[in-house]
């Protein structure tokens, strides 16, 4: 039992009376030395004999007396434990001190074991970051090496004459989609890519809603007198340039999607037909399209987006042309002497406002067999007015005898010899005069093919990039 308890302390100074004797034993070492195990503490009675048993806080056990100790007496318990606390107190400081020098021992060992420990970390993380580094920097540079050789290749092979070969052959025949004469292109493609070593060529077809012009009942765009009577109309053919006179099956000018309809009225003539256009005609100008057939140049927007614009404002259909001032470059003839747009040439494409949905009966799906579709008349992002495309020969003379108010600013003329007057109608012994759409294209669920080619990487040949 601990000497510095105080119970054991207490038991031994309430054991007998102070007319009694009291002897109190103890090792005699140096301080240094010291140890609690080593201290031993008993008494007896001055009145007891050899033969008698020692009594003191365990009476059943004989106390012997210390090795190297001497018994040291006396009468007060008191004094005793003043005895006792002077014994404790070096004990306590030597305890204490002991103490100390353990908790730093214990506290160096584990600042060691902490800089040890991060040392090699640190070791592991340098030669990781060494062997990233330099490990591949041989590959690196033959991979560098690789790719620039296939590059030069690619670079190599991309001659005028390839060009001019592979378009021709792409566009020397109408291939207008869901047609024969694009699925005969589309498995040509598919030949070729397979000679040129893709992984797979494959062929994958969809079933859309597609819009045809009518065969038999060409769109156009006509002028009449105030009697009804047609004195204009607008091309429905394109002469065909040199070489193409025997070829068949040539698509008549058309916006595909349009809606069918030969609606009559004044003409508005609205630049862009952008918002911004429309903005000016009404706020400021105070030109109201409603009920009105609306002409714009191509250029600054989508097509399909000014149509919707013209839907907006009230128009019961939209003429489209293309201008000389944003497709023909200065000094250069038009095709097939030069590049430039010719006049006789309207520009195709369709009108609808679906954002990339895709089919306009299955938007956002595939249009597969299994997929759910709208009925024809409920397609998405479909125009609801007429809508035509003409050449900007037969534009200008639209635009030649039209009256009202001028252009706001130079941003609304062309390079047409016209005023661009805005309208609406035409000017003088003119002004009876009307414009008339005839539109009759027709939509139809028709199926076309998609050539998907593949090249499977090394790293990640599961992966798929388009």
């Amino acid at each position: 039992m601990d000497w510095q308890d105080k119970d054991c302390r207490c038991h031994l100074l309430r054991q007998r009376q102070p007319s009694h004797l009291r002897a109190f034993s103890l090792p005699l070492r140096p301080p240094g030395d010291l140890r609690h195990q080593d201290l031993g503490f008993g008494f007896h009675s001055s009145l007891e004999g050899p033969g008698r048993r020692r009594r003191g806080f365990a009476e059943s056990q004989p106390w012997p007396r210390p090795a190297g100790g001497a018994w040291m007496l006396t009468k007060s318990p008191r004094a005793l434990s003043r005895l006792i606390c002077t014994l404790e107190a070096p004990y306590c400081t030597l305890r204490s001190k002991f103490n100390r020098e353990e908790a730093m021992a214990r506290s160096r060992g584990r600042l060691y074991l902490c800089m040890c420990l991060a040392a090699a970390l640190a070791s592991f993380l340098a030669g990781l970051m060494v062997g990233w580094f330099i490990k591949p920097l041989k590959g690196t540079v033959t991979t560098l090496r690789y790719h620039q050789s296939i590059r030069w290749n690619l670079v190599s092979e991309m001659k005028a004459e390839n060009i001019k070969s592979f378009l021709r052959s792409f566009t020397k025949l109408p291939h207008l989609a869901g047609t024969e004469q694009n699925l005969l292109l589309a498995k040509k493609i598919q030949t070729q890519w397979k000679k040129f070593g893709l992984d797979s060529a494959k062929l994958v077809h969809y079933d859309v809603l597609l819009s045809y012009p009518d065969e038999t009942n060409a769109s156009y765009i006509s002028i009449l007198d105030e009697h009804g009577v047609e004195i204009f109309k607008t091309s429905s053919l394109e002469p065909p340039p040199d070489g193409y006179e025997n070829v068949t099956n040539i698509v008549p000018p058309y916006n595909a999607f349009s809606a069918q309809g030969m609606p009559e009225g004044d003409l508005v003539y609205v630049n862009y037909a952008r918002t911004e256009d429309f903005f000016k005609l009404e706020r400021e100008m105070g030109i109201i399209c409603t009920g009105k057939i609306v002409i714009a140049r191509y250029g600054k927007i989508f097509r399909g987006n000014k149509v919707n614009n013209a839907v907006s404002a009230g128009a019961i259909g939209i003429i489209l042309y293309s201008d000389p001032a944003d497709y023909s470059a200065p000094d250069v003839q038009s095709y097939p002497e030069g590049w430039n747009l010719p006049g006789t040439a309207a520009q195709r494409g369709n009108v609808l406002n679906l954002n990339g949905a895709g089919d306009p009966l299955t938007p956002g799906y595939p249009a597969k067999e299994y997929t759910f579709r709208l009925d024809v008349e409920e397609g998405v992002g479909m125009p609801q007015i007429p809508v035509h495309p003409i050449g900007y020969n037969d534009a200008e003379i639209l635009l030649r005898h039209m009256g009202g108010a001028a252009s706001p600013d130079d941003s609304w003329k062309g390079s047409l010899n016209v005023d661009y007057n805005i309208g609406p109608g035409f000017i003088g012994h003119d002004s009876f005069r009307k414009v008339k759409m005839h539109v009759h294209n027709t939509n139809k669920i028709t199926r076309i093919y998609n050539v998907i080619g593949t090249i499977r990487g090394s790293v990640e040949p599961d992966r798929l990039e388009t």
